[in-house]
């Protein structure tokens, strides 16, 4: 003879549930990855050209051209070469690469990723 109280388990309803918070999660992480990815791959692009910036006498010009070169090998197409900064004031060079993204996750809800660590100030030679 079963006893209710005897039972363990769950219910459907309890296992529907964890599957449709699963099935978010797992959306989620889909869609949002490759973006991740790429900011990864174009803050690699902007230190890089920051660094040699750093230890030679570089222009406006000759950075944009290096990460022109950079974005097109890496094939990064959230952010263009124009859309990024580079300004001049008091003997410092300022680099702005931040930049956001706009992904749609499901039906009409969108996230936002904003990717705003892409500032750089140093002096330049």
């Amino acid at each position: 003879m079963n006893f209710p109280s005897r039972q363990r388990g769950l219910s459907a309803l309890s296992i529907l549930v964890i599957i449709l918070v699963a099935v978010f999660f797992g959306t989620c992480v889909v869609k949002l990855t490759p973006e991740y990815l790429e900011y990864q791959t174009i803050k690699s692009s902007v230190d890089s050209m920051v660094e040699e910036a750093k230890n030679t006498s570089m222009t406006k010009a000759e950075m944009r051209s290096k990460l022109s070169k950079s974005f097109r090998v890496d094939m990064v197409e959230t952010i263009n070469v124009k859309d990024i900064s580079i300004t001049n004031k008091d003997g410092k060079v300022f680099v702005d690469a931040s930049y956001e993204k706009r992904v749609p996750l499901m039906f009409n809800i969108d996230v936002v990723l904003k990717f705003d660590q892409l500032k750089y100030e140093f002096s330049a030679k």
